[in-house]
């Protein structure tokens, strides 16, 4: 038998195979070993570059700067209860956009420690009303982590229209004004970074999809952990309570929550964005590596999280108290989700996950 028969009996065995319902992942498998990759990991690296982390970035200066404007016109009419209310929106689309951007909070976010300047959480209310308390002039860049950022300024904002009438209104106003204005100080930071030298390092670093894969895996372990597992009292110990959530005072903690969740849809697949056509993300490249079943299983369980969340409205807060067993299967989803990043994902990117809780997961 001449090879060209050979060949074509081999492809004709192959078809059959196929059509007596061979599986997706032996199709991917198949398709891998015949088809050219006509995808690299560089392109998506520059694709998530130019498609979400300088956008998110970008946005994120932008909501502080609208931040720091509502801010001075509530310190010229402190009583002004109008005033008051767009203060605290802006406040949530600011906290709301920076949330969206752990997804990719390494480099300048914490070599430079600006992530902990803008968002150190749970919040120390007895470092706020010890500023709060004092008479000095507020220098800002002498305060420490825990006197500034968004979940300082939530504290000043959220506490009822009297605080910025009764005894102490000057002060509060004089350190709310501080705040807005160091927040921009340290956005405007992060975005010239990524902007400039680190955008440049980032996108010629061999490590790029290694750092992002990594980042994804913290962000998914602090939404088990410190959004849902230790104020639940999911992790062995005493429950915590509302006290340690991200944003208790304007019951945004849930909110914030889907925000970070919906950071990793973005980064991972660019769900939900406004993009360029046919930009690359890793969903594709994980199905062009031959691994279509991995992501099917992300964006399945990502859904099965999302339906938790749901059941936890009105707010986490009120869910702590009165739906504990929702929260507790909230945990458990986000926990296979980390799971299948860590594990399944990570092995079809033949990356090496370098971070993790010791939680035994």
């Amino acid at each position: 038998m001449s090879f060209s028969l050979r060949r074509k009996g081999l492809w004709a065995f192959l078809l059959i195979g196929l059509g007596m319902g061979c599986s997706q992942r032996t199709l991917d498998l198949l398709g891998r070993s015949f088809v050219p990759m006509h995808l690299t990991a560089q392109q998506v690296t520059d694709s998530t570059y130019h498609q979400v982390i300088l956008p998110g970035y970008r946005t994120f200066s932008q909501r502080t700067q609208a931040l720091q404007q509502a801010v001075d016109a509530l310190a010229q009419a402190p009583a002004d209860k109008t005033r008051l209310a767009q203060a605290q929106q802006a406040w949530k689309a600011a906290s709301e956009a920076w949330v969206l951007t752990e997804a990719y909070q390494f480099g300048p976010a914490t070599e430079e420690r600006l992530r902990q300047n803008i968002a150190f959480w749970p919040r120390r209310v007895e470092h706020i009303t010890r500023v709060l308390g004092e008479t000095t002039p507020i220098q800002i860049q002498q305060l420490g982590t825990s006197r500034k950022g968004l979940p300082v300024m939530e504290y000043l904002l959220f506490h009822g229209p009297e605080a910025f009438t009764g005894a102490g209104a000057e002060r509060r106003v004089a350190y709310l004004t501080a705040l807005s204005q160091d927040l921009v100080t340290q956005a405007q930071a992060l975005q010239t970074a990524w902007e400039g030298d680190y955008g440049k390092s980032y996108l010629s670093s061999a490590n790029a999809q290694n750092m992002q894969l990594n980042q994804w895996v913290v962000l998914l372990e602090n939404i088990k952990n410190k959004r849902l597992g230790e104020p639940a009292g999911l992790l062995g110990g005493q429950a915590t309570g509302a006290e340690t959530l991200e944003a208790p005072d304007s019951q945004s903690s849930l909110t914030l929550l889907k925000a970070a969740l919906d950071g990793f849809s973005q980064n991972y697949a660019l769900e939900g964005l406004k993009i360029q056509a046919n930009a690359p993300d890793t969903a594709e490249y994980v199905v062009a590596l031959g691994h279509r079943e991995v992501h099917q299983q992300i964006l399945a369980q990502t859904q099965v999280v999302r339906q938790g969340l749901a059941a936890l409205e009105p707010s986490l807060e009120q869910a702590l108290r009165e739906n504990p067993e929702a929260v507790a299967q909230s945990y458990e989803a986000i926990k296979t989700l980390l799971r299948l990043v860590k594990v399944d994902l990570a092995n079809a990117l033949n990356q090496t996950v370098n971070f993790t809780d010791n939680d035994g997961d």
